[in-house]
């Protein structure tokens, strides 16, 4: 374990152990598997939409937690699949269901991606008359995203610190009951810049000692 973590990092060895693995029974292990979950979860859908989030909220917003508007059946969709995901999470991951309890984690980000998409921010930047929206749209995901790094604290502590520094929130050691309400990524709050969470794993990489 400590030569992977070396090589890919101790959160990602972590991710990849509790997502595959089901508790109490034999499993299988590759590096091609680990590359794989690395490259695919983390990088690509996690990864890519943290980066995208934040990005924008730079680009549009000087790096300050936009206030929500009044939140459209679009946006109120993502409240409901955050929440339900939140009580999966609490539901599975205390009875040694990690693997389930990341999948429900990991059907959110999904979700945030595809409301990205749906709700083009980039668009809705060009329209003075759509300041608001923007500013909906922005929180939303903002407010999701402290959402997963506060489910993945007890997964990979490191990234979740990483993420809560970001969002301009540091380092909590609150209650899940205090932390999962929906509103508490404070409007006009600064964000913070940083370095990519997880970097994807390339060919020469995985070759190497």
């Amino acid at each position: 374990p400590r030569t992977l973590a070396a090589r890919f990092g101790v959160d990602q060895v972590r991710y990849f152990f509790l997502r595959e693995m089901v508790f109490g029974l034999d499993a299988h292990f590759s590096e091609a598997a680990l590359t794989t979950r690395i490259n695919a979860d983390l990088a690509n859908d996690l990864g890519n939409l943290f980066a995208r989030s934040l990005g924008m909220a730079f680009k549009y917003r000087q790096g300050v937690v936009p206030p929500p508007g009044e939140a459209a059946t679009l946006d109120q969709e993502v409240v409901t699949s955050v929440q339900a995901m939140a009580a999966d999470f609490l539901r599975l991951f205390p009875a040694m269901e990690f693997g389930r309890a990341l999948g429900h984690l990991w059907e959110v980000i999904g979700t945030l991606n595809r409301y990205i998409v749906a709700t083009a921010p980039w668009e809705l930047a060009k329209q003075p008359e759509a300041a608001g929206r923007l500013d909906t749209v922005l929180y939303h995901l903002l407010e999701g995203l402290r959402w997963i790094a506060a489910l993945l604290k007890p997964v990979m502590p490191r990234s979740a610190l990483k993420m809560s520094e970001q969002l301009g929130l540091g380092r909590w050691d609150q209650p899940f009951d205090k932390v999962l309400q929906w509103g508490l990524l404070v409007p006009g709050s600064q964000l913070a810049k940083g370095p990519s969470l997880f970097p994807r794993i390339e060919a020469e990489e995985k070759a190497a000692p």
